[in-house]
């Protein structure tokens, strides 16, 4: 029998973006489980997966006994449930989960794929870390049988670990969007010709560090009072109390909404004009995608993952951390001195590659290609 262990870190990178990819992987026959922190009473997660397990890490590395733990338990369930292939997403959970995959012999061990949400080695990050990060994946890559990479500069960043030459790198576009439940439903001619009304930005980010909302807010104060517009921040975080703070310093209360974890997103993005993002990492960005799929304009930090999507016009691209450049972008945005239509024409054809249905067929040979392992390597 054909089984999969699927290990996040937190319960929501499971009902965000994994759901359809359990489904597929059941509806080609294989039991599939699933691990995380701490899991909910969720209908959708317990329809999706054969069964959910709660190990009880932490985001924080530094919290020593729960990450103990939790290693002790997915390396027990591993080992009590004989998987087939385990598939890590997420930092911690990936790094807890690898660890343990070597802690068990190789005719026992499962297949083990890891997708690399973004490496936390990247061209923008000091020199010293980057160096920890690329050993620290070097190493891990020793007991990791595929790596599955969703942007171009992480993929071949993958061919230069060493202990990769006999392991299976795969460039996956992303997660996939759907293509059909993110569609636009106005004209960007309809929308962009009241010249009075309030133009609307969204940015959809966790307020963390590295999705930069400061430079967001830095540029909406150049931007204002001098322009009508409104930007509606989605998601929360660590942060998010800061950011508000800063808005309210900054006068900016008017022009600024923050509505935490929501639900409807999709909603909020269908009214507005461009989608920002200002991240200086990234792997690909879900939120660029479905911007793309219903023909919302986007103005992005030039990173990994976003150059991949928007290169070649079909989005506009300014240099990281440069807040005056953004604002200036959202304001010839605003006077309508880009040409959309030939810009969202452009996402929206790219967008294509990228579709749920062309990531989920990759999917399951992927899964195949893992099990092909399994067989050769005669294990369990």
């Amino acid at each position: 029998m054909k089984s999969l262990l699927v290990a996040t870190t937190i319960e929501r990178t499971h009902r965000a973006f994994l759901l359809p990819f359990a489904e597929k992987a059941k509806q080609d026959g294989w039991i599939v489980d699933a691990a995380t922190d701490l899991f909910s009473k969720d209908i959708h997660l317990e329809a999706a997966y054969d069964n959910l397990f709660s190990v009880g890490w932490s985001r924080s590395i530094r919290k020593i006994v729960p990450q103990i733990n939790a290693f002790l338990k997915i390396r027990n369930l591993m080992l009590q449930n004989q998987y087939k292939v385990v598939h890590t997403h997420t930092p911690i959970a990936s790094l807890l989960t690898r660890i343990a995959a070597a802690t068990i012999s190789r005719e026992r061990r499962p297949v083990v794929i890891y997708t690399a949400h973004g490496f936390h080695f990247h061209p923008n990050g000091n020199v010293f870390i980057n160096a920890i990060y690329f050993y620290i994946e070097n190493l891990l890559s020793l007991v990791t049988d595929i790596v599955i990479t969703i942007n171009q500069t992480d993929y071949f960043a993958s061919q230069k670990f060493p202990f990769m030459s006999r392991k299976l790198a795969v460039l996956l576009p992303g997660i996939g969007v759907d293509l059909e439940k993110y569609k636009s439903q106005e004209s960007l001619t309809t929308k962009f010709a009241n010249v009075d009304r309030v133009f609307r930005f969204v940015v959809v980010a966790e307020f963390i560090n590295r999705k930069r909302h400061t430079d967001i807010i830095n540029a909406a104060r150049i931007c204002f009072p001098g322009y009508s517009f409104h930007i509606d921040f989605l998601g929360d975080g660590p942060l998010l109390k800061d950011m508000k703070n800063m808005v309210s310093k900054m006068g900016l209360e008017s022009v600024c909404t923050f509505h935490g974890y929501s639900n409807n997103v999709k909603e909020i993005m269908l009214k507005s004009d461009t989608l920002l993002l200002a991240s200086e990492q990234e792997g690909l960005p879900r939120c660029i995608l479905e911007a793309m799929a219903m023909s919302i304009p986007v103005i992005a930090s030039r990173i990994r993952g976003n150059t991949d999507l928007l290169d070649n016009s079909a989005g506009i691209l300014y240099s990281l951390g440069d807040y005056v450049a953004l604002s200036q972008n959202m304001m010839s945005m605003m006077d309508n001195q880009f040409d959309v239509d030939a810009m969202v024409a452009r996402a929206r054809e790219r967008v294509l590659s990228y579709s749920l249905d062309t990531v989920l067929k990759q999917y399951s040979e992927i899964l195949e290609k893992a099990m092909d392992i399994k067989i050769k390597a005669r294990r369990w």
